[in-house]
């Protein structure tokens, strides 16, 4: 089976976006900027494993109090 560039590059993009999307929402309810938690999550998706450490890690944060 082979698999090209072009495939693996929107594959890993399509994971971006879902990770930033992911991210946005964990952070809003951890943190005061979920803007830039989804950010950090898009750029870390670039490398997959370090994406889900992480997602991990933020989703350990205690809630934040109003």
């Amino acid at each position: 089976m082979n698999i090209n560039a072009t495939l693996f590059g929107q594959v890993i993009f399509v994971f971006a976006i879902f990770m930033a999307v992911l991210c946005y929402f964990i952070a809003k309810k951890k943190n005061e900027r979920p803007l830039l938690s989804a950010v950090v999550g898009f750029v870390t998706s670039l490398v997959p494993v370090v994406a889900i450490i992480y997602l991990v890690i933020l989703m350990a944060k205690p809630d934040r109090q109003d």
